[in-house]
């Protein structure tokens, strides 16, 4: 079956089928069954249920085109030979005996494809004496979760951007937030009138009239009844 997807909009799907394979994708897509349950779902993957899956709603974050497959009985995806990765999770421990070092004199430049990040948590003090160039490629990050304390020398200052941007919106549910690099705040508030939880992204409530403020530029899922409303503001 293809699929074509729009980003943030749900679109209801039957799965005759005890099984659902995404055969192929851009990105993960989004199943939501009819009791509110969510799954994930990425290219090569296969979710199986003890009984028909029946009516979803399917969601992804951009628009594209995507293929899958269901049906009874067991299933397993198929193998693909050619550029499969290898995903290494742990290695055992090395250990370097007294007197012992380890000297690189120089290292090849490092290219990473589009997409890919590097994830920096902790580093140790680094004395840099001569490193090649590092290039990435388009849309390409570096995360770093943890810096050492800064110091700021006398007549330095530090100052905060103020954005300048202001967006509200109200909506029934269900509703997607899209993603906003140049946000700096978003607040939620469920309307004073709904009859029921709104929940953002599958599991924090917010009974009718609450409101909850976010520093976040991620994309946000909201659920609930149907006839509720929520209010958005970014800035």
């Amino acid at each position: 079956m293809n699929l074509n997807l729009k980003a943030g909009h749900a679109l209801p799907v039957t799965i005759a089928g005890s099984w659902v394979y995404l055969e192929t994708a851009d990105k993960h897509i989004i199943l939501e069954s009819e009791q509110g349950n969510r799954v994930t779902l990425k290219q090569d993957a296969v979710i199986k249920n003890h009984e028909q899956i029946g009516r979803v709603l399917v969601y992804s974050d951009i628009d594209q085109d995507v293929s899958i497959e269901f049906g009874f009985g067991d299933f397993t995806p198929p193998s693909n030979i050619n550029g499969q990765s290898v995903v290494i999770t742990e290695l055992p421990k090395v250990e370097i005996s007294a007197g012992q070092s380890v000297n690189i004199e120089q290292m090849p430049a490092m290219q990473m494809a589009a997409g890919q990040s590097v994830n920096i948590g902790q580093m140790p003090a680094v004395q840099i004496a001569n490193l090649p160039n590092i290039q990435f490629a388009t849309g390409q990050t570096v995360g770093v979760n943890q810096l050492p304390a800064v110091e700021i020398a006398q007549g330095q200052e530090v100052t905060t951007r103020i954005g300048n941007s202001l967006t509200a919106q109200e909506s029934v549910m269900p509703l997607t937030i899209a993603s906003n690099d140049n946000r700096r705040k978003l607040r939620i508030k469920a309307s004073a009138a709904n009859s029921q939880d709104i929940v953002i992204a599958g599991a924090y409530p917010l009974s009718a009239g609450q409101s909850i403020e976010l520093e976040t530029t991620a994309s946000i899922e909201l659920t609930g009844d149907a006839a509720d409303t929520a209010h958005v503001l970014e800035y």
